[in-house]
């Protein structure tokens, strides 16, 4: 299913190192240009571009060319939130909920930005920082009564003004709040060269990037006005009817709102202004508000695997630890159309996280893994992001993840679910259309449970409570008319309106990884950097080790593609590819149960030869990759906890020799290149989109996600190359 894509002439797309703008989208595909030399230009299919914005070579930075955003001062290589030092990071986020809630304040009490009235309401706003801050720090962990919690002192009111008011005239951009960054903009702006006509013009004159204030535009038409009598008196003319200050103000007023605001701030900031409604965040187009929230399921689960379940007796399976778990969701507001699910124990910052990036990308192998009729196709790139106030969305690693994303969260006030119908409708319409259909259900109250014993009835593990929700989501509901939508069902109303708006593009593969990766530290060895027993290296790595001073660097890793990663390099993230073949495209699951296996079979061993590996990913059969699938929606995928177990235990002291290194360990190259290795990084890869450096076409190259399986069974093949190699 092709997407269209839903570009703005302020985005920047950075392709091997040259950026580009977009210059008009088309039915199939859109016209792009260089933008330091706009002759230039390149027409790619949306299908082409989702495909590259998935490789280490395209960046995707929305907004760029923002006038209101780009006035902020940051070094070149500070894209997002994520990419600040962790106090200054902590430092915007909390400046971060002061702003949201003295915006929150002034809606809904029309208080006026003034030091005075902002003093008045500090009273008010200092304890709802206080509770948001606290749940913050705690996040979702149990804590004991008198554990002490540091807490900053707030702001004074001239100081909270101050930085509102740049909040605000940067386009609410959270990089504005980073503290020590110079202010762009004159406050206090002079005219500019009024123009020669009369009344309408010089009111006309405040619709301007300049943005004069109404007391300068008043005093401006009056002089004019003055002026031109003072003409007509001279040529003999009639005289203008004078019109008096308060006139011009009313005037000004009748002006409307939104065209006035987009010429005075761009039409970006005017369209994220204009987004903020009491009523809740209206949607256009699809991935232009979407809403999380979490429920608890009404239905008793056994807390375990299907494959465990079936092996055990009557007996066994009943002394099972069984009970209700929550599942958290996303859903696009303007189409009705569910992002992704994950079910847990409970709700945590890493549950909400992990579902907003699912509705970055495609899910249709999760319906295949399913055993589902229809693809799940829907995604896209994150902007309004609407969420409730609970814990697991009021923490700085779901604000940063989705500020990293390119999104702009917005809470909820407490107590007023309606705000948020669309996500409160569809967990209603699991509690009412699919839980009837299931035994072991609950019920909303004790009289309409009466003495039905749910616990009793319990039968399905966690993997089939996943498969059954994506069921119910991707063949039943995105299929059935849907009242909110005028009876048109929400897979066709996000066909519609994409074809007729596009859709904003998911994150690019960096983007990805700052926002939603797996983030660390590791040293460089060799010229390579090892994670989860994979060597990854550059030619900025390599030059770093035998040139560069420090040799501890920052990684993040996508678990849905570890063929490549990024580094931190001197303050740069760089793209660094995995030195073995066979890794494009494979998930961190998919090689943790690869090398469960192998390290079983081969206990002795630590060295696993590349072919082997891309051997072991042939051999893996639909079931068991659709297994890894599923598991990765229920409680039992790898936690922050696990894969640190794993780096210690199962990743240690692993060896993947190439075939470079076939015959010994006694390699002298340790910076060479490796067969997925070459001078730049790229060299090798056949031009696929025609952007100067070629990109690496889909199958068919080493160490690409297609490429075929070797012939090669480590089970019957008595030449196996293990080695044992010291760590």
């Amino acid at each position: 299913m092709t997407v269209r894509m839903k570009f703005t002439e302020t985005d920047r797309l950075v392709i091997h190192g040259t950026a580009y703008r977009v210059a008009d989208h088309g039915e199939t595909g859109l016209t792009i240009f260089q933008h330091e030399n706009p002759a230039l230009t390149e027409v790619v299919s949306f299908d082409d571009m989702s495909d590259l914005l998935r490789t280490r070579s395209a960046q995707l930075q929305r907004g760029f060319y923002d006038r209101a955003s780009r006035n902020v001062s940051l070094p070149e290589h500070c894209i997002g939130v994520n990419d600040l030092p962790v106090h200054v990071r902590e430092e915007v986020l909390w400046r971060h909920r002061w702003c949201t809630a003295l915006e929150a304040v002034c809606r809904a009490d029309k208080v006026s930005l003034t030091r005075p009235a902002i003093a008045q309401v500090m009273e008010s706003l200092v304890p709802r920082v206080a509770e948001m801050e606290a749940a913050a720090r705690r996040g979702s962990k149990e804590r004991r009564s008198g554990t002490k919690m540091e807490q900053r002192e707030p702001p004074r009111p001239s100081t909270l003004l101050e930085w509102y008011r740049t909040y605000r005239s940067h386009a609410r951009t959270i990089m504005s709040l980073v503290p020590e960054v110079h202010r762009a903009g004159n406050r206090h702006r002079r005219f500019t060269l009024a123009t020669e006509a009369f009344v309408a013009q010089a009111i006309a004159n405040y619709a301007n990037p300049l943005r004069p204030t109404v007391a300068q535009t008043v005093a401006k038409t009056l002089l004019d006005l003055h002026a031109e009598n003072r003409r007509r008196t001279a040529s003999g003319e009639t005289l203008l009817d004078p019109m008096s200050a308060r006139t011009i103000r009313r005037r000004l007023s009748s002006l409307d709102p939104y065209s006035t605001y987009a010429m005075r701030y761009g039409p970006a900031a005017a369209n994220r202004k204009f987004n903020i409604a009491e009523n809740g965040d209206p949607a256009l187009f699809p991935m232009d508000v979407v809403e999380t929230d979490s429920w608890m399921i009404d239905l008793v689960t056994l807390f375990a695997q299907s494959g465990i379940i079936d092996g055990l007796s009557p007996a066994m399976r009943a002394d099972l630890e069984r009970g209700r778990r929550w599942v958290t969701l996303v859903i696009d507001k303007a189409t009705r159309v569910v992002l992704g699910f994950r079910i847990a124990e409970k709700p945590t910052a890493q549950t909400s996280v992990a579902v907003i990036a699912d509705a970055t990308r495609d899910k249709s192998h999760i319906a295949q893994a399913m055993g589902c009729e229809n693809p799940w196709p829907f995604h896209g790139g994150l902007n309004v992001v609407s969420a409730d106030m609970g814990p697991e969305n009021n923490n700085d690693t779901f604000r940063a993840a989705v500020a990293a994303a390119g999104g702009n969260v917005l809470f909820a006030p407490a107590g007023q679910p309606q705000l948020r119908g669309t996500i409160e409708r569809i967990l209603r319409t699991f509690g009412q259309q699919l839980m009837p259909l299931l035994v072991a259900r609950t019920f909303s109250n004790p009289i309409d449970k009466g003495d039905y014993d749910a616990e009793g009835w319990a039968s399905i593990g966690d993997d089939e409570l996943a498969r059954v929700l994506v069921t119910f989501v991707v063949d039943i509901y995105h299929d059935l008319p849907h009242e909110g939508l005028g009876g048109e069902t929400p897979a066709n109303c996000w066909k519609r309106l994409s074809d007729l708006y596009g859709v904003t593009p998911p994150p690019d593969g960096h983007t990805r990884r700052a926002a939603f990766g797996i983030h660390g530290t590791r040293k460089i060895v060799g010229g390579n950097v090892r994670a989860f027993g994979i060597e990854y290296t550059s030619d900025e790595i390599r030059h770093h080790f035998l040139h560069g001073h420090g040799q501890t660097v920052g990684i993040r890793i996508d678990p849905e593609n570890i063929g490549w990663i990024t580094v931190e390099i001197d303050g740069c993230w760089m793209a660094a590819e995995a030195v073995p073949a066979g890794f494009d495209g494979r998930s961190l699951a998919e090689w943790t149960d690869i090398c469960q296996r192998l390290r079983f079979k081969h206990r002795k061993d630590a060295a696993i030869h590349e072919e082997t590996i891309r051997a072991a990913f042939g051999k893996i059969d639909d079931i068991q990759r659709n297994a890894l699938t599923r598991m990765g929606l229920t409680p039992h995928r790898m936690s922050a906890e696990t894969l640190g177990r794993l780096e210690s235990e199962l990743f240690l002291g692993l060896q993947i020799t190439t075939t470079e290194k076939v015959g010994g360990a006694g390699s002298s190259d340790k910076i060479g290149k490796g067969p997925n290795r070459g001078g730049n990084g790229n060299d090798g890869e056949p031009s696929a989109f025609g952007f100067g450096t070629p990109i690496r076409p889909k199958g068919g190259a080493p160490g690409g996600a297609a490429t075929p399986p070797v012939e090669f069974d480590p089970e019957v093949d008595p030449d196996t190359p293990w080695t044992l190699e010291d760590d």
